[in-house]
């Protein structure tokens, strides 16, 4: 019997003592156990070294064989306007660009904003100039991208006129565009179906109504206040300069396309606190049922929140990321909220180099999937393929602005 106890000792010490140990490691943001993910293709540097945007410039297609980039040309080229979009695709183990370079540029050149399908083989681009909003849609076929749509709206620009940005559903049948965010006024956001090769409404404008931007000057929406799940039935629209709960505390609406009218889903998500900015990205879940939402103030640079419909209620779920992660120098997280890579020794702009875990999120955390090292610049955008195999990383130097791709060993 005693040493029946004593065995029993031993083994519940040793199960003490290897729990310890794999909660230690599950708690360690910096864990090496995942692989090292290897570069694939060259490194695509681009024209214009530099951001000068605040609008997310690089999308990808869902399988990771494409790169849609909005580029600059070069400093000396009189000949096109500045902004111009660049599609690459893997062949083998290099990045091609492809399309019909010629008309590419003249197509692309004009455009402010644009957005992509899922599958990256549909852009639609648009310009503000003067009293004319234009809105061109762009298909791949046969390796070029061909005009398939072009349509000028006279309109003279007003606080609820102007072309801000634009986005695109999943499926490349939806396409929203909205005006910004000014003192005292209304923003409108219109929505498109594609039919007969050309865009007509689907529904009457959804207004937002501001009662006050705190920063004047600055007020406008930001590249994905709105939001439109794949099929295009639900749009999410952010005014991160409400003020229900004090001022710049954010707002997000959500709104599904019922009998031919936009109604509301759920309650006003509001932020708690002055100068959350709640809303500076939304994204809609897979299920239409769950969303997730960033937001940046004074009080916290970074946070992410996830709500699900529960009754017709949006609930919120806390504790999303644990706060470890927070301490890091460099922390990021995509838009889907599924993604995120951390660094505890990045530094910006330094010449040291630095190593960058990627997280995925699974039903009980955040699981390490790989690392990738050697790195200098600073990192501002980062994407993952929909199978979770291909990382796409833009990077920012002094005078250097390039793509690098990572896949999984």
């Amino acid at each position: 019997m005693k040493r029946f106890i004593s065995i029993l000792k031993k083994w519940l010490l040793l199960v003490i003592v290897t729990t310890v140990m794999l909660c230690c490691t599950a708690k360690n943001p910096d864990s090496r156990d995942a692989p090292k993910w290897q570069p694939v293709g060259q490194t695509i540097h681009l024209y214009s070294k530099e951001n000068r945007s605040d609008l997310k410039e690089m999308n990808i297609g869902s399988n990771g064989e494409k790169i849609v980039i909005t580029d600059y040309s070069q400093k000396l080229d009189t000949t096109l306007l500045p902004k111009k979009i660049i599609t690459f695709e893997l062949r083998d183990t290099i990045w091609y660009p492809f399309g019909n370079k010629n008309k590419d540029s003249i197509y692309f050149a004009n455009a402010q904003t644009y957005s992509t399908n899922s599958n990256a083989t549909r852009i639609v681009t648009g310009n503000l100039a003067y009293d004319q909003q234009q809105i061109q849609t762009f298909d791949l076929k046969s390796e070029y991208w061909t005009l398939v749509n072009d349509t000028m709206v006279a309109r003279k620009p007003d606080a609820t006129g102007w072309l801000q940005n634009l986005k695109l559903s999943a499926d490349g049948n939806t396409m929203a565009i909205f005006s910004p965010v000014l003192v005292y006024s209304y923003s409108k956001v219109q929505v498109y179906s594609w039919k007969n090769k050309g865009w007509v409404l689907k529904g009457d404008p959804i207004t937002i109504k501001n009662k006050a931007a705190i920063h004047y000057w600055a007020a406008k929406f930001y590249w994905n206040n709105v939001s439109i799940n794949d099929d295009g039935s639900i749009i999410t629209v952010a005014n991160v300069y409400n003020y229900d709960n004090g001022p710049d505390a954010g707002q997000v609406k959500v709104f599904k396309h019922i009998d031919s009218t936009w109604q509301q889903v759920g309650n006003d998500i509001n932020g708690t606190l002055p100068y959350q900015n709640l809303g500076t990205s939304v994204t809609i879940g897979k299920d239409d049922k769950s969303l997730f939402i960033c937001s940046s103030g004074r009080y916290q640079k970074y946070q992410y929140l996830r709500y699900t419909l529960e009754d017709n209620t949006w609930t919120k779920h806390e504790d999303y990321i644990p706060n470890e992660f927070f301490d890091h120098p460099l922390m990021k997280l995509s838009d889907d909220g599924k993604t995120l890579i951390t660094s505890k020794d990045y530094k910006e702009y330094s010449e040291n180099t630095y190593d960058i875990t990627i997280y995925s999120r699974t039903d009980t955390g955040w699981k390490s999937i790989g690392h990738f090292d050697e790195n200098r610049d600073s990192l501002t955008e980062f994407i993952l393929s929909d199978d979770q195999t291909r990382l796409f990383v833009m990077f920012a130097g002094f005078n250097d602005k390039y793509i690098k791709v990572f896949n999984t060993p």
